[in-house]
């Protein structure tokens, strides 16, 4: 079976004033190539190229873009001025999946409706999500297939009581990125302490079919 690795971080988008404020995707590029369109289901994503990167802002769409030119690393910038990075070597000529992009960028917003095209998903938060794979490969009965992703994330984040967080760590098995005290350990705050090495971490492959239609996951 062919089978890809499938990185996917989930971030709130809320619009100012109702939670976590706006801000812009970027993803960095080794080429000129535009990215490819992979799912549009309510409106159009719009993106700026710009030298060595594109930027997708924030937007009223439910879509998804795929980039076959990136070199691996994507970008959360919000709009308080916290950045979040995910990023992977690419492999030199390797075949990667959804026409060769080895990163995708997805985005929705809440919608009055479901949407009947695919699969009866109804978007009900401002959402985006930042996803890096792996090139396609063949894994025979027993083998295994790993992808090392380097997280990091900076900026004037505020704990509960009102402690600056000035890092971030990756808990191992998990999606969450869990903010760092300067001061202290995070784990007494009870959080997991599975934590990766030096934000390295590996994960079980996951199917990621060889063809996107997008049922059910725009």
């Amino acid at each position: 079976m062919t089978w890809s690795v499938w990185e996917v971080a989930q971030l709130g988008t809320a619009p100012p004033g109702a939670g976590t404020p706006g801000g812009r995707i970027v993803v960095d590029t080794v080429g000129d190539g535009e990215p490819v369109r992979m799912i549009e289901a309510v409106g159009r994503l719009l993106y700026t190229k710009r030298s060595a990167a594109i930027d997708v802002p924030v937007q009223p769409t439910v879509g998804k873009l795929g980039f076959p030119d990136t070199g691996g690393t994507l970008r959360w910038l919000r709009g308080d001025g916290v950045r979040l990075t995910v990023s992977t070597r690419r492999r030199a000529g390797a075949t990667y999946p959804g026409g060769g992009c080895p990163a995708e960028v997805r985005r929705q917003y809440p919608i009055a409706e479901p949407l009947a095209d695919f699969g009866g998903l109804h978007p009900d938060a401002h959402l985006a999500e930042l996803e890096l794979l792996s090139p396609l490969e063949v894994i025979a009965p027993g083998g295994t297939a790993s992808m090392d992703i380097h997280w990091s994330c900076h900026g004037p984040l505020e704990a509960d009581d009102g402690r600056r967080h000035v890092g971030a760590r990756v808990a191992a098995g998990t999606w969450d990125v869990l903010p760092v005290h300067p001061h202290g350990d995070p784990r007494a705050a009870g959080q997991r302490s599975e934590e990766a090495q030096d934000g390295q971490r590996r994960r079980r492959p996951e199917h990621r079919p060889t063809r996107d239609s997008g049922a059910g996951h725009p």
